[in-house]
């Protein structure tokens, strides 16, 4: 028993203590790679470890997320958070 949750706690920390949502989605008895991902869903341009490391390199992150920060305004922004980042300066920034 204590193997076990030895196991489960070195998972969580390779995993970054990332939580399997599928257990809140309604869905518990499905695999986690046979649920649907909804088409307009967010998602990282790479696996969640890579960008957990790309993260500790601050200028490579602006790199890769700028564009998708751009994206998600145009897309996805409401008025009023457009009206935000006009007024903190941040047009140019994303």
């Amino acid at each position: 028993m204590a193997e076990c949750l030895y196991a489960a706690r070195r998972g969580r920390g390779v995993r970054f203590g990332k939580l399997r949502r599928r257990h809140y989605a309604g869905v518990e008895n499905t695999p986690i790679w046979q649920l649907d991902v909804h088409q307009d869903a967010p998602t990282l341009p790479y696996g969640y470890q890579t960008m957990a490391f790309i993260a500790l390199t601050p200028p490579l992150w602006r790199h890769i997320m700028r564009p998708l920060l751009a994206d998600w305004d145009k897309r996805f922004a409401s008025e009023a958070e457009r009206a935000v980042v006009r007024e903190r300066g941040w047009e140019g920034v994303a």
